[in-house]
């Protein structure tokens, strides 16, 4: 018996089918998932956000407004972190994220960007099966957007570069943050509701390593005309973040007229070293930091 041919280019002829309604079938499940993203309630998304970051974190988040944006973001305005007291960590003015489909296979990797005043901040956050990570950079930020260092008594006019760099496999996060002040002004320092003024600042700025499951502070520094300030020590993160365990020093250095004149430095006298050098050991939870003997 005589077996019958396939015409010539059938086989392409089927393969290109095949293709072709492929391609049309995850055109149609994208457009499906961007409208049923779409659909859902803005409101909805902000409760899931807010209630996984406190689970997390300890943190609450709060905005003035939140909604979906093209294709798969978000964006938030006048977004704050606070603390489970109510203290404020951080604000911006917007922020976005969004959610990058290429390469989803290897993992999520998540985009974002916000704004503060004349500044702004943007990066991207990977989430995979064995590992995450955290890159962002920040220019031109003012300090006052960073609430938390009012928190500790620090007041900076300026504003600050920025970069941080956090990688996870499973374990305690490693990496590093790098501050670092421009177009500084003044500074001032509470001690007990007393201010310190540092006059005019030449240089502030933050080291910080991630390492061993804590904080290590390099130095977070301002130096002025009339006194110089560094803090350094660890931090032990734990949840909610303000029972975290820290153990601070706080070195004041002050120059110059300052150092006769100024009535503060006869409340820091039992922390006095030198003629001119100040070490003030801190010890608690962030939420209740207090001066040890």
């Amino acid at each position: 018996m005589e077996m019958k041919q396939a015409p010539e280019g059938s086989g392409a002829n089927f393969l290109r089918k095949l293709a072709l309604v492929s391609v049309l079938a995850a055109l149609g499940l994208l457009v499906f998932a961007l409208t049923l993203f779409h659909l859902v309630p803005s409101q909805a998304y902000e409760r899931l956000i807010t209630t996984a970051l406190k689970d997390k974190t300890g943190l609450v988040l709060e905005s003035a407004s939140i909604s979906t944006v093209f294709p798969f973001g978000f964006e938030l305005k006048e977004p704050r972190l606070r603390d489970a007291d109510g203290k404020g960590i951080v604000r911006l003015d917007s922020f976005r994220a969004d959610l990058m489909l290429r390469g989803i296979l290897s993992g999520l990797r998540v985009d974002f960007s916000g704004t503060a005043g004349e500044g702004a901040a943007e990066g991207s956050v990977r989430f995979g099966l064995f590992r995450s990570s955290l890159e962002m950079e920040s220019r031109d930020v003012d300090f006052s957007y960073v609430e938390a260092l009012g928190s500790t008594g620090v007041a900076v006019d300026g504003t600050f570069d920025g970069r941080v760099s956090v990688k996870s496999a499973g374990g305690c996060p490693t990496g590093f943050a790098r501050l670092e002040g421009a177009g500084l002004d003044r500074a001032e320092f509470r001690y007990k509701g007393i201010p310190l003024s540092f006059g005019g600042i030449e240089e502030a700025g933050l080291y910080a390593d991630f390492r061993d499951c804590a904080v290590f502070l390099n130095g977070l520094w301002v130096e002025g005309d009339k006194a110089s300030l560094r803090l350094q020590g660890s931090i032990r993160p734990s949840r909610p973040i303000e029972s975290s365990q820290a153990d601070l020093t706080l070195e004041i250095v002050p120059h110059g007229e300052f150092l006769q004149n100024n009535y503060l430095l006869a409340f820091i006298e039992a922390y006095r070293r030198s003629a001119n050098y100040y070490s003030i050991p801190l010890r608690g939870t962030l939420g209740d930091l207090m001066p040890a003997p």
